[in-house]
């Protein structure tokens, strides 16, 4: 993953932060976990597109809640301007 997501100094954890956070317009990244239900990302990474937000796809959602330093796993994470 090229993204480092532990030292990111603002980011928010969840489908429903990162869409919010897509539509106020301040996300410079979307990083999705893979085995996530497909219906359940597919408005996130539409809504990327829409705005030019690079997304990026990590295999699973363990991985993604452990690179943010969290004990359960993580849908989606969405990396904030500083």
């Amino acid at each position: 993953m090229e993204t480092n997501i532990g030292k990111a100094s603002k980011k928010v954890v969840g489908i429903k932060e990162a869409t919010k956070a897509l539509k106020k317009g301040n996300v410079v990244a979307v990083i999705i976990a893979e085995d996530v239900a497909q219906g359940l990302i597919e408005p996130l990474i539409e809504l990327s597109r829409k705005k030019g937000v690079r997304v990026e796809i990590v295999p699973s959602k363990l991985m993604l809640g452990k690179a943010c330093n969290i004990k359960t796993g993580a849908s989606a994470v969405a990396l904030l301007e500083d």
